[in-house]
């Protein structure tokens, strides 16, 4: 019989609870915890704070077991496996942890290898995994024969009181929009490399980047060599607040990401722009037609996918297609799925 009352304990650590780092981790905590706010539960946020550095994420990695130590609750929660591995060696149970993808097992390097350890320890201690997509949960299954019942699918979810199409004065350039981290792993040298060719077809054709990351200065002599400095604007991080703003003055949004789907691309689809996004991985599963996939690593086929977009007689079409398509989704179904998962962990 399931209690009437219970405690649980949301795990963030390495990440925290905020919707304005730009971290998708961070808004996927956010969110959950909004929710479970809503639901008057007995709750517990356990946490770091802000990283600014490897050295302090160390430090902050050492000492965060002796916070889990003096906490103890129903059931616990860790957004992340990194967080989830201390609770597990600390054998606080149940665990249940959200495995967000399976990347730091397709590249090498000291951090994945860290992370492969943490989820190697989620997927054998955790009472349920929940993943984001069925691509994340087949390779979990296969990588570590384990049951697919142990895992569930709740897809990510997009604020639709706050991301819808806005009534904005467009701009008399045919404006291209990145929005992410400034990251190689997300494409935006390929977009960059892309946008030259797209320029030499579309006259008035502008690249507005927002974002920040280590790859900034590298993106931006690339932008220079490229002889484009005069079309492509970087604006640095852009808050919350603006984004719909720019997705809705956007004839389309770009997100070439080398390793799957990222939340901007589902808010640019709540916002009416067409959206374009690398075929890896996961992003398939949740695009679908609502926009176009193309291969991150061809720049000359992204350059087509642009070029198509900012001449098509009819923009509204794919524009439409991706707002019915952002409708599946939403943060409330998040929670919702997500508090059934703790009931079926607590109530088996």
């Amino acid at each position: 019989m399931m209690p009437l009352s219970y405690k649980v304990a949301l795990v963030c650590h390495p990440y925290y609870c905020t919707k304005h780092s730009g971290k998708g981790v961070d808004r996927y905590s956010y969110e959950i915890l909004k929710f479970l706010l809503r639901q008057n539960l007995d709750l517990e946020v356990l946490h770091t704070g802000v990283s600014t550095s490897i050295y302090y994420s160390s430090i902050k990695e050492i000492f965060f077991p002796l916070q889990v130590l003096q906490k103890d609750a129903d059931i616990y929660h860790a957004v992340n496996p990194v967080g989830a591995k201390s609770v597990a060696i600390l054998h606080k149970a149940p665990l249940v942890t959200t495995i967000h993808d399976m990347v730091p097992f397709h590249f090498g390097g000291l951090k994945h290898a860290f992370q492969r350890l943490c989820t190697e320890i989620a997927v054998k201690r955790s009472e349920k995994l929940i993943v984001p997509y069925h691509i994340t949960r087949n390779e979990i299954v296969s990588r570590f024969d384990i049951p697919r019942e142990k895992i569930v699918v709740i897809n990510y979810g997009v604020d639709h009181q706050f991301f819808f199409p806005r009534k904005v004065e467009k701009s008399s350039k045919k404006t291209v929009l990145y929005i992410g981290e400034l990251s190689k792993f997300k494409g935006v040298d390929s977009l960059i490399n892309a946008f030259s060719s797209v320029v030499k077809e579309v006259k008035d054709a502008e690249l507005v980047i927002g974002g920040k990351g280590k790859h900034l200065e590298e993106m931006k002599s690339l932008v220079s060599r490229l002889k484009m400095s005069q079309r492509v604007r970087f604006l640095g991080y852009v808050p919350e607040e603006k984004l719909p703003e720019y997705y809705s003055l956007a004839d389309v949004s770009v997100f070439p990401s080398k390793f799957g789907f990222g939340l901007p691309t589902l808010e640019a689809m709540a916002c009416g722009s067409p959206a374009i996004a690398g075929d890896s991985l996961d992003a398939s599963e949740f695009i679908g037609d609502a926009g176009i996939l193309i291969d991150p690593e061809d720049a000359d086929q992204l350059a087509v996918a642009i070029i198509k977009v900012l001449t098509a007689d009819n923009p509204e079409t794919l524009s439409q297609r991706g707002i019915e398509k952002a409708k599946l989704y939403s943060w409330e179904k998040v929670g919702e799925r997500t508090n059934k998962v703790y009931e079926d962990v607590l109530c088996p």
